[in-house]
């Protein structure tokens, strides 16, 4: 037990300083240098020119690494997490040395992302996908090697002097089945989602639902005006006035129609001039009602 608790202790001070530096530091060095080529570069081809030879923000971060994604964040949680739960009869002060990483980890990956990274684009979410999943294996797995390690430690038997081997294995295999029964029946009564966040959320959905209607409504209407407008009489092209009116300037210019009154006329140029109905289905040359 001694021998592991110096391991554990080894192992998980030193990966969480060592991985601090390498994710945060040593990037954060090797931007700088790339960049400080770069402008150097910039103000080698200025050639003595009063010109403005800034960087602009796509060029200093063409000089940054690339953000692969959360599964390398999300890894070295999960083992951070391994390492508190599995192992912590041999020591147990893991947790608080977690508890300190954490807080330093989330500036660390905030200075990350926005000072050595490229700037992600971001995507949607609903949970951590299949994280929570083995998140759950590691937590009964947790409570098997703990009631492992209590019983081969010692532990019962300087605790339990009276209690034989059998009585031993017994006691550890009721402790495991009483702490996975409380286990579950916690994670049963606590709800994945609290209450004010599912009513917020069920008056979002509302809101939009009723916004939904609202938009669909105001669509309808806008259609139905567009067929009214359709199916209504439209005027006589412009072009076919002007050529009948060339016809009856020629036919009186030659008195093939001189002799006839002006108010003769009329009804015929009424009949060239009325509307006629583009009406769906209807032939383009019925006159309107």
């Amino acid at each position: 037990m001694d021998k592991l608790k110096e391991q554990l202790a080894a192992l998980l001070i030193t990966r969480q300083v060592i991985g601090n530096i390498k994710e945060s530091l040593v990037p954060f060095v090797t931007e700088h240098l790339n960049l400080a080529r770069l402008c150097a570069a910039a103000s080698s081809q200025r050639h003595g020119r009063e010109e403005d030879n800034r960087l602009t923000q796509g060029e200093v971060e063409c000089t940054m690494y690339k953000y692969e994604g959360t599964f390398e964040d999300y890894l070295e949680m999960f083992i951070q997490f391994g390492y508190v739960v599995l192992f912590s009869p041999a020591f147990p002060v893991a947790a608080l040395c977690a508890l300190l990483n954490n807080v330093v980890e989330i500036r660390s990956d905030a200075f990350k992302l926005c000072m050595i990274f490229q700037r992600p684009f971001g995507q949607r979410a609903e949970n951590i996908g299949s994280w929570q999943d083995a998140m759950e294996v590691m937590g009964v797995l947790a409570v098997l090697v703990n009631c492992a390690l209590i019983g081969t430690s010692g532990l019962m038997q300087r605790l339990f002097p009276s209690l034989t081997w059998g009585a031993s294995v017994l006691v550890l295999v009721l402790l495991e089945h009483v702490i996975l029964f409380l286990k579950f029946a916690i994670a049963y009564a606590i709800p994945d989602i609290p209450g004010w966040v599912a009513t917020e959320m069920a008056k979002i959905e509302f809101h939009r639902r009723e916004a939904a209607k609202s938009l669909q409504s105001a669509t309808l209407w806008h259609q139905g005006m567009w067929r009214t407008s359709t199916d209504a009489c439209t005027p006589i092209e412009e072009e076919q006035l002007s050529t009948h009116s060339d016809v009856v300037v020629k036919q009186r210019s030659r008195g093939t129609r001189a002799s006839e009154p002006l108010a003769s006329q009329q009804p015929r140029l009424r009949r060239m001039t009325q509307p006629t109905c583009s009406a769906r289905g209807e032939p383009k040359d019925v006159p309107c009602d």
